[in-house]
């Protein structure tokens, strides 16, 4: 369930960008073949973008990822320039992209035209308009570094350039330097550019300061200012000045000041000089009182208020001191300044989800804070809210909005949240208030017909009922209507259905499919008449034949004793073995309706069970709402590239897939286009024998091997609010790749809770692609290379909490080191990564339990109440972009069975209190072992000695103290005292 909630009234412009993001495979196409079980093509729709406004000379981004098809086909794209200036020679970069670009070199008006084509049928022409204006004339900004100053020797001297000025409003940057000082002074500016730098007068005579300002195209004349110092008399100290923080506010409002952090070092009683430097032109503010030590005024226009300050102890003058106050008009006074537009509320099982979206903050100093009140109890401090940055490389970086999550509230709570936006720069409609209830775990029920199908029933003559079933499940599900619920009797169903769109309201009833309980429903993929050793003709060399009966005479899929084989593309690699023998291959081939085997080892067939899967989906649905999936055994759909146990696509909301078993799937669900609010609970999945096979060769040769338990297509998905809640996921390549690639104007919003995942030969769960408010949380990661991938999680925020990452280790023989969370290689920026309360473990000779490499770069790391235990090194970091990371670590337990914690940029750090010198990061960290109950049984619960108990900190909406009164545990499990 998704709610938006605006403020009114609000223009404002969204941007959907469509982007490429490679998820873990080397190789294929993630573009499916249009199953759509034969609906009609209905034609594309163009959108080429609103007009824009744009100087000549200046680059142009044109966007058609607005265009649709309502098959969910995939669009090429034909732009052309259908009107333009006289004279002009400006072209497209390129007419068939989704995002060409054009330099305008003439003043006018140029008309763009996009026509997109389905592969069978154009659209109809959209048009937009580029207004080319003349380039204006930049204007030179203005330095002013402040009046000449006398201090005592020793002094620390304050400097402010805040009176400079751009006649353009251009924001500036500064440059100071000390130009003269007396002979042998060790004089040094503190930073020579911020607006207010100090250095020490350690020396009496004249110190010359220069300031320079630029408005990012031109410098200014130099302002130079004299600080003279000299011998204090008779023992005297001079005072410090301080006139508080910088301010803003709106205006019209009454700003005080104060005085009061001001001192004296020998304790002299001060007495106060305030006064206005800088205001607005036409401004009347004057200050209520230039003695006293909190005068106040009130800012009576838009703009910035210099004033400065001076305190005598009676003998002599400190130096001046100044603040800024910024005055603006709401969040409405100048582009940095914040309004902020709406807020959006979404719930899951027991994690809530937030975006506030907002205009300006264009310097991104703004912040969010949340509340919540959870079921009445009281508004409480959560969890921060993050920026969700963007950066695409051919775009650059798009922030709009702030996202994050109260999490782990019980189910059907009723959940109050109240977000309040901070920006000095000021902030309209700071306050965001919205309200939710939690989603319910039970299993929605159905009160319409029931339907009855089983093996001994007859499509022709039965009705459906209980003593006159269907015979297929086809036939049944063409019969119900909305609120029916269809039973199936126990059997083998050799069959592919079709879902009928059903698509009315979200309030809709539940229409049920499911066991009828009296044993196992299999919904079968394989051809049958493979099975028997009888069924296969030697070919010589050890090689057999079977006929292929498959739709699309083509197989993925041929199994040994129930484990899959490698798949070739030729007869030629088969006859080699280019694999290898351990686990056998085989080729199918279309002109002869055959498929090729040779057996594990160049077994004989006689005396074994052979598979052929021959059908794609067992379900496949789009434009469905409602319906529930329960009880099912669901085997070897795999006889195509893109083949999917359940797939599900365009515009299906509220699917639920519950207590079911895929087995021997190579993708078990698969979601395209937009898919809302889905459950899966309480399954399990497996691809048996996969998870041995080599690594390498599965990214190079058998890619589609990758996709998992539930596989999120890259193709433009624009779904959310996925729950994968309480699954088993063994013995597979990957586990969940949660997240599309396509950049939405709404968070993910999907969970990832309470699963179990062991024996993969690859990653757990992968957010590789548009991450945001992505929750994984209380699952356990076990025997398998990598807990989570985040290769590269964008957008954010992507939270990482609770989890146990054990034992992990490297199946499929692959040169790659295990850890707990893989981050990318590349130029992608990652969203916001919070990582909180995880145990991350490996015994793999050489390997770390978290690592970091090359030059992964991220928005924001945060790393807090972990415990990292590894082999070689507990915590690996080599970063070429290091120093400027966003980065904190602290308070982790890091073990090693070498004895070294940490490596950090080539070297290796014995002692926690070392790294943190080198790094900056872990200075609360602890060293030593965890001391767990028992690891060689799996047993990761801490003993009641163990150094992390009760060694965490406190961290808002995400843990507490215990009733005890005690300070969360590190790791995974929290210890009840």
């Amino acid at each position: 369930m998704y709610y938006l909630i605006k403020q009114l009234p609000v223009i404002f412009i969204t941007i959907i960008l469509l982007i490429g993001v490679s998820a873990c495979s080397s190789g294929g196409s993630d573009d499916d073949d249009n199953d759509d079980g034969g609906s009609t093509n209905r034609a594309p729709t163009a959108s080429a973008g609103n007009d824009q406004t744009v100087s000549v000379n200046s680059e142009t981004n044109l966007s058609a990822s607005a265009s649709s098809d309502p098959d969910g086909d995939t669009l090429t794209y034909l732009w052309s320039i259908t009107s333009q200036p006289s004279g002009t020679s400006s072209q497209l970069s390129s007419s068939t992209i989704v995002n060409p670009t054009f330099t305008p070199d003439s003043v006018g008006d140029y008309i763009i035209q996009l026509i997109v084509n389905d592969g069978t049928l154009d659209s109809s022409a959209d048009t937009l308009t580029i207004t080319v204006n003349a380039q204006s004339s930049n204007q030179t900004p203005i330095a002013n570094g402040g009046a000449d100053q006398t201090v005592d020797t020793n002094a620390v001297v304050a400097l402010s350039g805040g009176a400079s000025s751009d006649p353009d409003g251009d924001t500036l940057t500064y440059q100071w330097s000390i130009s003269s000082k007396p002979a042998s002074s060790n004089a040094e500016l503190s930073d020579s550019s911020v607006i207010n730098p100090t250095f020490t007068a350690d020396l009496a005579g004249d110190y010359v300061v220069q300031l320079i300002v630029n408005d990012g195209m031109v410098d200014s004349t130099s302002d130079t200012l004299t600080v003279t110092a000299s011998q204090s008399s008779g023992g005297n100290q001079s005072p410090s000045a301080n006139a508080g923080s910088d301010q803003s506010v709106t205006t019209g409002a009454s700003v005080n000041l104060s005085a009061s952090a001001s001192s004296d070092p020998d304790g002299d009683s001060l007495t106060y000089q305030w006064s206005m430097t800088i205001k607005p032109s036409g401004s009347s503010a004057q200050l209520s009182d230039t003695s006293l030590v909190n005068p106040s005024f009130t800012a009576d226009l838009v703009g910035d208020y210099i004033v400065e300050l001076i305190v005598n102890d009676g003998t002599v003058d400190s130096a001046l001191d100044s603040v800024t106050v910024t005055a603006s008009n709401g969040g409405g006074g100048g582009p940095n300044s914040l309004t902020a537009t709406g807020i959006s509320i979404h719930a899951t099982f027991h994690n809530i989800g937030i975006q506030v979206d907002y205009t300006g903050d264009d310097n991104n100093n703004a912040t969010a804070s949340m509340e919540a009140n959870i079921n009445g109890a009281g508004f409480v401090p959560v969890h921060d809210l993050s920026r969700v940055f963007i950066v695409v490389s051919q775009y650059g970086a798009y922030p709009s909005r702030f996202v994050g999550s109260v999490f782990s509230v019980p189910e059907e709570a009723t959940v109050e949240v109240r977000v309040t936006i901070s920006d000095p720069d000021g902030v309209d409609n700071g306050v965001q208030t919205a309200s939710i209830t939690a989603r319910s775990r039970q299993v929605p029920t159905s009160t319409g017909n029931e339907i009855h199908v089983a093996t001994t029933g007859d499509d022709s003559t039965g009705n459906g009922s209980n003593g006159a079933p269907y015979e297929t499940i086809q036939k049944g599900v063409d019969q119900l209507t909305v609120g029916d619920t269809l039973l199936i009797h126990t059997g083998t169903y050799h069959e592919h259905v079709v879902i009928p769109a059903n698509r009315d309201s979200l309030s809709q009833a539940y229409t049920i499919i499911k066991s009828a309980g009296d044993g196992e429903v299999i919904l079968s993929g394989v051809d049958a008449n493979t099975l028997d050793a009888s069924a296969w003709s030697s070919e010589g060399n050890d090689i057999y034949s079977a006929p292929l009966d498959s739709p699309n005479n083509e197989t993925y899929y041929v199994g040994f004793d129930g484990n899959r084989m490698w798949k070739y593309f030729s007869m030629s690699d088969l006859e080699s073995s280019a694999l290898g023998e351990d686990v056998g291959g085989f080729y199918s081939e279309a002109s002869t309706q055959k498929v090729f085997a040779r057996f594990p080892n160049r077994s004989s067939p006689t005396g074994h069970e052979m598979s052929v899967s021959n059908l794609k989906h067992a379900f496949i649905m789009n434009d469905v709402n409602n319906i529930v999936f329960d009880g099912l055994t669901i085997d070897n759909y795999n006889s195509a590239e893109h083949a999917a146990s359940v797939h599900i696509t365009d515009q299906s909301h509220q699917i639920w897939i519950v207590n079911n078993r895929f087995k021997h799937s190579q993708t078990a669900i698969r979601l395209e286009s937009k898919v809302v609010d889905l459950v899966v609970m309480g399954n399990e999945f497996s691809d048996q024998g996969v998870h041995t096979m080599d690594w390498n060769s599965v990214k190079d040769d058998n890619y589609w091997l990758e996709r998992g338990a539930l596989y999120i297509s890259n193709d433009e998905y624009t779904g959310y609010g996925t729950i994968f809640y309480d699954n088993y996921v063994h013995e597979m390549f990957d586990g969940v790749k949660i997240v599309g690639a396509e950049i939405l104007t709404i968070p993910s919003n999907s969970d990832v809770v309470d699963n179990r995942f062991i024996s993969l030969s690859d990653d757990g769960v992968e957010t590789d692609g548009y991450s945001s408010n992505v929750r994984i949380q209380n699952n356990r990661f076990e025997s398998l290379l990598i807990g989570v991938s985040v290769a590269p999680a964008l957008a954010g925020p992507t939270y990482i909490i609770d989890n146990l990452m054990v034992d992990l280790k490297n199946l499929a023989n692959t040169e790659w080191e295990t850890g707990a969370v893989k981050f990318s290689f590349g130029d992608e920026v990652y969203g916001d990564i919070f990582i909180y309360h995880n145990t991350g473990t490996t015994t793999e000779t050489g390997h770390d339990a978290f690592s970091v490499s090359n030059d992964a770069d991220w928005t924001k790391l945060v790393m807090k109440n972990n415990i990292w235990s590894g082999d070689q090194y507990a915590i690996y970091y080599f970063l070429d972009n290091a120093a400027t990371l966003d980065w904190v670590q602290d308070y982790d337990l890091l073990f090693s069975d070498s004895g070294i914690p940490a490596q950090w940029q080539g070297e290796d750090y014995f002692d926690i209190s070392d790294y943190f010198a080198a790094s900056g990061v872990c200075e609360n960290c602890i060293e030593g072992s965890p001391e767990f109950v028992n690891q060689s049984t799996g047993d990761y619960t801490l003993t009641v000695g163990s150094p992390a108990v009760d060694a965490g900190i406190l961290i808002p909406g995400i843990n507490s103290i215990d009733a005890n009164g005690n300070l969360p545990d590190l790791g995974g499990i929290q210890l009840v005292e």
